[in-house]
C-alpha cells in the first residue's frame, strides 16, 4: 500500500505542475489524476483528509498597482473568463472548490495574492507538524523568507527568534497544528505572504484541510 505521506507529496508535486500551466487540457489531465490520488488516499488511510468544495466559490485574485485585489465569479465559466481575460496585471490566481487551479506571474505577487485569499476565507487552510511553531519572515525589499522551527514548548525561543527580525521586516509565529497566527508584525500583504510561502513549502508537508480559516489570528488569551 502506497503511505499516505507518499501519495500527499505526489498530490502537492502535480498541483504545483498544475498552477504553472497555462494549457487547459494540460490542467485537466492534471486534475483529474489528483481526484483520483485524493480518492484513493481517502480510502485507504482512516486519517487522510477528503478536499472539499467549502462554499468558498469561483474567485480570481490579481495584483496590480501594488496590492492585490479579487472579483468573485457568479459560476465557473464567468470566473474563467474573467481570469483568461485579465491582462493588464502583473500577477493572477484562479481559485474553485477553495483551491488555487490555475496561475500566473510574479512568484512574490502570486505569494501575496494567495496569502490575502487564505486571511480572507477563500483558500483551503493546511495544517503543520503539530509539534511545532513556525517563525516565518519576509525581508523587507526583497524576495527572501525565512522559516525556522522550535518546539511547542520553546515560546521563548521562538519570540526570541522572531525579535531578531528588523522591524521594517514582515514575520509571523504560526502553529503548527492549525496554522493560527500567534504573533505577527509587519505590512498585511507580506503577512499573507509568509502565510502563504509556508502553504506552498514542500519541506513543510502542509496537510490540506476541508475547511478554510475561520479565524486566521489567535483568540487574544493564546496570542504570545
Amino acid at each position: 500500500m502506497v503511505s499516505a505521506a507518499s501519495q500527499q507529496q505526489e498530490i502537492l508535486a502535480l498541483q504545483q505542475k498544475a498552477n504553472f500551466s497555462d494549457n487547459p487540457d494540460s490542467n485537466a489531465a492534471i486534475q483529474a489524476a489528483i481526484s483520483f490520488l485524493q480518492k484513493g488516499h481517502n480510502e485507504t488511510d482512516g486519517d487522510a483528509v477528503e478536499t472539499a468544495d467549502p462554499g468558498a466559490g469561483i474567485h480570481t485574485y490579481y495584483f496590480t498597482d501594488g496590492q492585490c485585489d479579487y472579483q468573485t465569479g457568479a459560476n465557473l465559466d464567468e470566473g474563467q473568463a474573467f481570469y483568461r481575460d485579465l491582462k493588464q496585471v502583473s500577477a493572477k490566481l484562479f481559485l474553485a472548490k477553495g483551491q488555487v487551479q490555475r496561475q500566473k506571474g510574479d512568484q512574490v505577487e502570486i505569494e501575496v495574492c494567495t496569502g490575502k485569499a487564505l486571511m480572507d476565507g477563500n483558500l483551503l487552510k493546511k495544517t503543520y507538524d503539530k509539534d511545532q511553531l513556525y517563525v516565518i519572515n519576509h525581508e523587507n525589499g526583497t524576495i527572501y523568507n525565512d522559516v525556522v522551527k522550535f518546539a511547542v514548548s520553546d515560546k521563548e525561543g521562538a519570540l526570541a527568534n522572531y525579535a531578531s527580525y528588523p522591524a521594517e521586516d514582515s514575520t509571523i509565529i504560526m502553529r503548527g497544528s492549525d496554522g493560527v497566527l500567534l504573533k505577527r508584525k509587519g505590512d498585511d500583504s507580506y503577512v499573507g505572504q509568509d502565510l502563504a510561502y509556508v502553504y506552498n513549502d514542500f519541506e513543510s508537508q502542509g496537510l490540506l484541510q476541508r475547511e478554510t480559516y475561520s479565524q486566521v489570528m489567535c483568540h487574544e488569551e493564546e496570542c504570545l
